[in-house]
């Protein structure tokens, strides 16, 4: 292996790969390197921040009434249904650049969508206190933007079981009640992965969740340099050109974790669809969806940690027990990850990146 491996930007595709080869080492707690099929080398690692929960009572007793006529769970949405909407939706955040992009939309009077994950990308969780995310959802909702959820640590939902699954969101809707006293009613699944084989369209529907995907991709997380993000405004454009704001709509993703689009992309989208006759909305709207309709209500009781938990140092989250039912440290897979050339004659050595498996 070489020590100095060429980059290599990973697919989708392979990302699915990567975490398919993670799974066939979950039941390994051995730390070192091993090698799976398809030839990726994995750096193995014990313990990670991505068991912890968030304070106060658990969420799943709520109760989840079906209101309005949005579909829950099945195949998804994938467009708006009111003509001359467009919603702008952004991912993964929030992150250090998400106070600008509100201040970008607010001088635009625009408003958009917000897909929250809990505790990704080692930014800590969002509702813990010695972080800064909890202010800018709270300023996010005061702004008239809607909050909807992208999972708690943005895993590959259907390659988990159900009890996994539902975990995710239980946890990222205990996170959410902590900040504003309701969670939301519409998520999107990373990846926009949530297949009905795995039983992930039928547990979002069980758990009172639309399933949010999109029409319009910017795919603007590959092009986050000053240079390449004009081409996530050339797919912005192209993705709403056919269209006539007096009979279309579109449904728009984004990233807020990325600093091209929320100090570049953002304002050339507005630009483009205001020229255009389009109005900037939430997704809740572009669907005709009542407001009332978005959340559920949860009142904030911030329990103290069961036996079954430990509290974390410094922090008033705990670490429960893992989501495979194994106890702490969980055992994760934090992989630096290496791909063998196709050429059987290559030696080249393709660097994948940081990883890590969200299973535990």
């Amino acid at each position: 292996m070489s020590s100095n491996p060429a980059t290599y930007t990973p697919t989708r595709s392979a990302l699915r790969l990567l975490h398919a080869s993670l799974a066939i080492l979950r039941a390994s707690a051995v730390q070192g390197l091993a090698v799976v099929p398809w030839g990726i080398v994995v750096r193995l690692q014990d313990a990670c921040d991505d068991n912890t929960v968030p304070p106060g009572t658990s969420t799943s007793t709520i109760a989840r009434p079906l209101l309005g006529s949005v579909p829950y769970g099945g195949p998804g949405i994938y467009d708006c249904t009111v003509p001359g909407t467009i919603a702008i939706t952004y991912d993964d955040g929030p992150y250090i650049y998400t106070d600008h992009v509100l201040d970008v939309l607010k001088s635009y009077n625009a408003k958009a969508t917000f897909f929250i994950t809990g505790n990704n990308n080692g930014k800590g969780e969002i509702d813990n206190t010695a972080n800064p995310w909890a202010t800018t959802i709270k300023r996010a909702y005061a702004d008239g933007h809607q909050i909807a959820s992208h999972t708690w640590t943005h895993p590959f939902l259907s390659s988990l079981t159900s009890a996994q699954r539902k975990q995710q969101m239980y946890s990222n809707e205990m996170a959410l009640r902590n900040i504003l006293g309701f969670f939301p009613t519409y998520m999107r699944p990373p990846y926009s992965d949530c297949t009905p084989a795995s039983g992930c369209e039928a547990d979002m529907k069980a758990l009172g969740y639309h399933i949010t995907y999109f029409d319009v991709d910017t795919v603007d997380y590959n092009n986050d340099s000053p240079t390449l993000i004009q081409n996530a405004k050339n797919n912005f454009a192209k993705g709403i050109a056919a269209g006539s704001s007096s009979t279309a709509d579109y449904l728009v993703i984004g990233h807020d974790i990325h600093y091209q689009t929320v100090y570049n992309l953002t304002a050339y989208m507005l630009d483009t669809l205001l020229a255009k006759g389009y109005k900037p909305v939430t997704v809740g709207e572009c669907l005709g969806d009542p407001q009332a309709n978005w959340y559920r209500s949860a009142p904030v009781d911030l329990q103290p940690a069961t036996a079954a938990q430990a509290a974390k140092p410094g922090s008033a989250h705990a670490h429960n027990l893992c989501l495979d039912g194994q106890s702490n440290p969980c055992s994760i897979f934090l992989a630096s990850l290496y791909v063998q050339d196709d050429e059987p004659s290559s030696n080249d050595i393709y660097e994948l990146g940081e990883a890590v498996d969200n299973h535990c």
